[in-house]
């Protein structure tokens, strides 16, 4: 049986502003599955979290990811429910905008408060905010 994992990655955006912008993701793999599951957000087209099971290490916007972080064993077992719970119950899924200000990675602001510090998610230049449908407004700072 192989141990659990759960890992962040991060790799550079599109075009100009990939001088300044990092796409993020997080994988996961329970003890003994087959394959990872990745979840990430993403700013175009049906809804904003993505799950599949895409390479966990694969390319983004053709440029190569950089594993920020790697957990392992129990610790990746007991964090993986949180983690998927984050996702499936994610704040913005009908009004996400991607917007260039510094903030956490998409799921870290959903993990339990003892789950969160430094370090426990890369940090972007994204920063998810609610929209106001009715104005196509960024709201306020959640």
């Amino acid at each position: 049986m192989t141990d659990a994992v759960v890992q962040v990655y991060a790799a550079r955006v599109w075009g100009w502003r990939g001088a300044f912008a990092v796409h993020t993701w997080l994988v996961v793999k329970p003890a003994g599955a087959a394959g990872y599951t990745r979840y990430e957000v993403v700013g175009w087209g049906g809804s904003p979290v993505r799950v599949s099971q895409r390479v966990p290490d694969g390319y983004w916007a053709g440029n190569p990811p950089e594993l920020l972080h790697d957990l392992r064993g129990a610790e990746a077992a007991a964090a993986i429910p949180l983690l998927i719970a984050a996702a499936e119950r994610y704040p913005y899924r009908d009004g996400y905008v991607i917007h260039r200000a510094a903030g956490r990675a998409a799921l870290a602001g959903q993990a339990p408060a003892d789950r969160q510090g430094p370090g426990c998610l890369p940090r972007r230049l994204e920063e998810d905010r609610p929209v106001d449908p009715r104005q196509r407004q960024v709201g306020p700072e959640p």
